[in-house]
């Protein structure tokens, strides 16, 4: 599945009000998409964020080798990947929302009424 087919087929979980907001079911979708096709994403998105944080998250958690520590690093890490897949689906914003006006990935809607930003 692509990006594009996910988006899509998520739209709802795309769009609150009038402004993209995915939820985080939708990003780890994304994020999934994105690993499967690029090996090294991974490490993009921890440079994104910044590696030293990414690496005294991990050094205290190899340190201690806690379950408390590992949550930690496994919160961080699943933020990371989010916002780096949050990244991704904003650069098609303005495809998403045009679409999202066209009714597109909405099951049995009627029209869209931009004046009430709902379906009548």
């Amino acid at each position: 599945m692509t990006i594009t087919n996910i988006l899509i087929s998520n739209m709802p979980q795309l769009i609150k009000g009038e402004k993209l907001n995915p939820t985080d079911e939708v990003l780890d979708k994304v994020w999934a998409e994105m690993k499967a096709n690029n090996r090294y994403i991974v490490s993009e998105a921890i440079e994104a964020w910044g590696t030293d944080k990414f690496d005294m998250v991990l050094d205290r958690y190899i340190e201690s080798g806690s379950l408390k520590d590992a949550i930690e690093l496994r919160k961080y890490t699943k933020a990371c990947f989010r916002d780096f897949a949050r990244s991704e689906v904003t650069g098609y914003e303005s495809s998403i929302m045009a679409a999202h006006e066209h009714g597109v990935g909405m099951d049995n809607l009627p029209e869209y009424n931009a004046e009430t930003a709902s379906y009548v």
